[in-house]
């Protein structure tokens, strides 16, 4: 294995654990901030989703991006990583009594189905790419839909029986929180697992890097 190659194998596998350990803090940090009140924690959550998404679209030095830094899949990406970054930013510096009545929710629920759409054009990409593991591609597009899904379950739900007691209404919180943590918990830990990664042996040997397979 030459050097650039061998180069390019540890930054693409740097991209990945990063990657993975920023979806998992997502994902655990606002369980942990639970009933504690912290200033900006909602940037904090909004800045580990986005640097997730972005290192992963984008990759270390080239190496590593889960899109092949195709420019639609990265373009995706990147939508997907700011666009709740600049929500939080606007909620938190434009009192919602600013917006005009029912304007608020509106924009809330355009940001809203931007934000799913570009998601779903970069988890696509990212099942056409190749860059991952053929029998995990999909798995990223597949957790998405399970979110969406439960979501519209939910608020479907709601909307049919506004007159639920608080238990049940506990109930379809408690869903629609656990399903969206659990995707994110999984895809970082998969991330995890499938950084791509030398044999070392193998490599002195042979001359060859090993990959986990791209297709």
């Amino acid at each position: 294995m030459t050097d650039a190659s061998a180069t390019a194998v540890r930054d693409a596998r740097t991209t990945w654990l990063v990657g993975g350990s920023l979806l998992i803090a997502y994902a655990v940090f606002p369980l942990l901030a639970r009933g504690v009140f912290l200033p900006g924690g909602g940037f904090v959550s909004s800045l580990l989703w986005a640097g997730a998404l972005l290192v992963f679209a984008v990759g270390i030095r080239g190496s590593g991006s889960v899109v092949g830094r195709r420019p639609l899949g990265v373009t995706a990406f990147a939508v997907a990583a700011l666009l709740p970054l600049a929500t939080t930013a606007l909620w938190s510096f434009i009192p919602i009594e600013a917006f005009p009545s029912g304007a608020a929710v509106m924009l809330g629920q355009g940001i809203g189905v931007v934000s799913l759409a570009a998601l779903l054009i970069a988890t696509v990409q990212l099942a056409r790419g190749g860059a991952v593991p053929s029998r995990w591609r999909w798995l990223p597009l597949i957790l998405l839909v399970a979110c969406a899904l439960t979501q519209a379950a939910v608020e479907a739900a709601v909307l049919a029986q506004p007159d639920l007691t608080q238990d049940p209404y506990a109930l379809l919180f408690l869903v629609v929180t656990l399903v969206p943590t659990a995707s994110t918990l999984t895809l970082g830990i998969m991330a995890i697992i499938l950084a791509p990664r030398t044999d070392a042996r193998a490599a002195s040997d042979s001359g060859v890097q090993v990959y986990p397979p791209a297709s």
